[in-house]
This record gives C-alpha cells, sequence and structure tokens, in this order.
C-alpha cells in the first residue's frame, strides 16, 4: 500500500490494493467478487507457503494445500468471466500465471494417496503428512499441483480461448518463504540462497516475462507459452512424474476433485466450469 504513490507517479496508473488471504475461502470469494464485472488482462498467482508442522486453515483444509493450490485455483475460476472479457475488450490474450518451484521435482505421492477416491481428500489428512519437517510440508506437491493445474486449465479450455496460462519457476530467490521451516534448516538454506540465489527482483523478472512479454498481440508467437512449464526464461519439461501416464491421470483426478471442492465452497464455480469448459476426448 505505502508503494502506491510512486507506482501511480512512475506509471501514470492508480495502484488499488485489495485484502486477499488464501488461508480463508470467504476472502477469496470477498476478493473475486470486489473485481466482478471488470476485465482482468493478467492474474499472477504467487502463493508459496511452506508448512512443516500439519496445521489447518479455518476452512478445514491443510495450509499449504489450500494457500499454495485450492485458493489460487479458486480465485482463477471466479475471474475466468473477467479474464475472457479482457482479451476480448483488448483484442490480447489474457495471461494467468503460476508461480511453481523446481523442488516439484521432489514430490512424491504414496501409492496409497494416488489410490484413494480423492487425491486430495487423502493428503488433507493428518496421518499421510510428510513426517520430515525437511520437505516443508506439502510444498513439493502442491507447487506440481501448480504445474497440473495450468496444463489442466489449458487442456480443459476450448482451442481457441484468449487465454495463456503458465506456470513459472524463478529458482532459488532470496525472500522470506523459508522462515516457518526448522531453525538448522532455515539457516542452511539461507546460506544457500546467499550465496547461489536471486535476488527477490530478478526472480520477479522471470514471471513478469510470462505475465506481459512477449506482446499479447502477437498471437503464435505467445500461444508457445500456454500450458507450459518455464524455467530460467525458457520453456522447459517438468518432472517425469507430471509427463507420464500416470501423472496425467493423477492430474486429471485433482482436476476434477478441485473443481468439485470449489463448487461446494462457491456454488458459481459450477456454472463457470459448465460455460467455459470442454470435456477432452
Amino acid at each position: 500500500m505505502g508503494h502506491a504513490p510512486e507506482i501511480a507517479r512512475e506509471t501514470q496508473y492508480a495502484a488499488e490494493l485489495l485484502p486477499l488471504d488464501l488461508a480463508d475461502f470467504a476472502s477469496v470469494q470477498a476478493c473475486a467478487a470486489a473485481l466482478a464485472g471488470a476485465p482482468v488482462d493478467v492474474l499472477v498467482c504467487n502463493a508459496g507457503a511452506t508448512q512443516p508442522a500439519y496445521r489447518t486453515t479455518t476452512d478445514g483444509w491443510e495450509h499449504a494445500l489450500q494457500v499454495n493450490h485450492l485458493a489460487p485455483a479458486l480465485l482463477t475460476l471466479l475471474l475466468l468471466p473477467g479474464l475472457l472479457q479482457a482479451a476480448q475488450a483488448h483484442g490480447c490474450d489474457a495471461r494467468a500465471v503460476y508461480v511453481t518451484s523446481e523442488l516439484h521435482h521432489h514430490a512424491h505421492l504414496a501409492p496409497a494417496v494416488c489410490a484413494a477416491l480423492g487425491v486430495l481428500r487423502a493428503l488433507n489428512e493428518r496421518g499421510n503428512f510428510p513426517a520430515s519437517a525437511a520437505r516443508g510440508g506439502w510444498y513439493y506437491e502442491t507447487k506440481m499441483f501448480n504445474i497440473m493445474f495450468t496444463r489442466s486449465l489449458t487442456a480443459h479450455l476450448a482451442p481457441s480461448t484468449p487465454l495463456v496460462a503458465t506456470s513459472v519457476n524463478p529458482g532459488l530467490c532470496r525472500t522470506r518463504i523459508r522462515r516457518d521451516l526448522p531453525g538448522a534448516l532455515r539457516a542452511a538454506t539461507g546460506v544457500l540462497g546467499a550465496l547461489l540465489g536471486r535476488s527477490a527482483e530478478q526472480g520477479a523478472r522471470l514471471v513478469l516475462h510470462a505475465a506481459v512479454g512477449p506482446d499479447g498481440k502477437d498471437g503464435a508467437h505467445v500461444r508457445f507459452l500456454s500450458g507450459q512449464y518455464v524455467s530460467g526464461g525458457a520453456v522447459s519439461e517438468p518432472s517425469d512424474f507430471v509427463v507420464g501416464r500416470e501423472g496425467w491421470e493423477v492430474a486429471e483426478r485433482v482436476w476434477r476433485e478441485t473443481v468439485d471442492i470449489l463448487a461446494e465452497v462457491a456454488p458459481e464455480v459450477r456454472g463457470i466450469a459448465e460455460a467455459y469448459f470442454v470435456e477432452e476426448e
């Protein structure tokens, strides 16, 4: 909020802050409602909570599952009409960007979780929570879900839909994301970040590239980013699990489960899904 006057002065655009607490579905709905009817050119979902100890939100979901995956997905679905409205009004593709991590390569879903009727509901059970605090709870897995959501969103929209959804890995950055890790691990990763990490500004440039460049009016030149995982500023292949058959099946199940869960939270999600999504053949 303190930077709003500076942004307005430098860009000639007024910045407005909307409160958003991803650990509270009601806050997500209120934020989306505040933007109802407005064109949304770019949506950047930058949540990255690490939670080494099991705890739930007021909505009953494990903290990282909600903050990193479910809440950004809810915001996306509620703002989807506004994103497509902006694309139509401005004659260029709208953008949806999901900040992920190269640590998604270390994600692991136990066979029992993959076999469960609901993958997310299985991960939400305390008994399935990672025993090692070094994993940061479900951080690796939720960052993988960011990539899966990007791919599934793209797959379930008609090919002509003017929305480019991209997942972006900004790399190791010197931020406060590790503040909830145990002391020794926090210190070790802090040293690693100081030696090898990017500044927050450098990491943000990679996110901005996916959000505003190349120019959306370039058509096919930007469409190649749709559904892709971008790392180091270039389209890259995500983990073997994500691109493999089992990962594809899990992604489809997580997609359907996510929509069902969020439709219980916000009934309008069902109507949005029916209006904009197509079934894969």
